[in-house]
């Protein structure tokens, strides 16, 4: 018998750690069970999201600036951004796609015209903002 897990761990997960309970629980089982992994990625550290950080603190000035509230969250989806934050190099995405419901390549995936060309003014004063960090 196969079976196939998609695992995809929080940034504060510690990767061997969660893979000794794997093998424990496979031990717990009845033993006799082999643990293959097509992707195995190593942990890399979030981005820090706080005042050592120039990057997020332009983000974070410019948007307050414009009178926007910034929510942060974790995606769980690989993203290029892991082999920036691998290389030491702080990595930040940023949508401004306000009012839209978050569907991450859903079905009916969408945005509205007029939240489209706002994104674009918003883009207009970060990208400055955050290029002269």
């Amino acid at each position: 018998m196969e079976a196939v897990f998609d695992i995809r761990l929080a940034v504060h997960i510690d990767h061997s750690v969660f893979e000794k309970q794997l093998n424990q629980w496979c031990k717990e089982a009845g033993g006799d069970i082999e643990l293959e992994f097509e992707q195995k990625e190593p942990k890399i550290e979030a981005t820090k999201l706080d005042d050592s950080n120039i990057y997020w603190l332009a983000l974070k000035k410019c948007l307050d600036d414009l009178g926007l509230h910034c929510g942060t969250r974790v995606f769980p989806g690989g993203t290029d951004s892991r082999y920036i934050r691998e290389a030491g190099i702080p990595s930040i995405g940023f949508s401004p796609m306000n009012n839209t419901p978050v569907l991450l390549h859903d079905h009916n995936e969408f945005i509205k015209a007029d939240t489209y060309l706002q994104g674009i003014e918003i883009y207009k004063k970060l990208i400055p903002a955050v290029a002269n960090a």
